[in-house]
Order: C-alpha cells, then sequence, then structure tokens
C-alpha cells in the first residue's frame, strides 16, 4: 500500500474536455469540498485554484491532458 503524505489533505479530480474542464476537490475523507466546470481559460483555471494551497491532483488520461498539465 502507498502511504499518503500526511500534509496533503485535498485532492483535485479534473475531467478535461476540449472547451472546459470538470473538477472536483475531495478532503481526505472523501468528502467533497468544491465542484465546478471550469472553462479551459487560464485565468479561469488559476481562479479555481486560487483557495486550494496544497492538493494531489489527477488529470484524466485523454488527448487534452498535456495542455492543462
Amino acid at each position: 500500500m502507498i502511504g499518503l503524505d500526511d500534509s496533503i489533505s485535498m485532492f483535485v479530480g479534473l475531467d478535461v474536455h476540449k472547451n472546459y474542464l470538470q473538477a472536483a476537490v475531495v478532503d481526505e475523507r472523501g468528502i467533497l469540498l468544491k465542484e465546478q466546470r471550469i472553462p479551459n481559460d487560464i485565468r479561469e483555471i488559476e481562479k479555481f485554484f486560487a483557495d486550494i494551497d496544497d492538493a494531489k491532483i489527477a488529470i484524466e488520461s485523454s488527448s487534452a491532458w498535456y495542455h492543462i498539465y
């Protein structure tokens, strides 16, 4: 089993689409903290992440992942 970093308390999942991201943030217990559909615009993505200090992020493996990464 892989241990989790104790300092990480949030996890972000990004479902990548051509024109938007569907993003969800959960805490270490799996409780949904934030969910939003975000336009694929760097300013909008930065706004979404503005209040997230430290999190593990999972990005959907698709043809559009690199731009978001």
